[in-house]
């Protein structure tokens, strides 16, 4: 679900659902925290984990595997 597991540096010990991540980002000081639809925020052409994909680039009928956020850190 959140990566490889492969070694000792590729491993995730949290998963956030964005009102958890939100909150995380809210606690240290960030404000105006977003989800964003990569279609529409990244440049055309750019490719990145923020529009993976299961299955892989199915974007019709896949589900969306990135919590894709912005937030202003003043």
């Amino acid at each position: 679900m959140v990566g490889g597991q492969k070694n000792e540096y590729d491993y995730h010990y949290t998963v956030f659902d964005f009102d958890s991540l939100k909150e995380a980002l809210e606690d240290v000081g960030f404000t105006d925290v977003k989800r964003y639809d990569w279609r529409e925020f990244l440049p055309e052409g750019f490719d990145d984990y923020s529009r993976s994909y299961l299955p892989h680039m199915d974007f019709d009928n896949g589900k969306l595997m990135s919590l894709n956020v912005t937030a202003v850190k003043k």
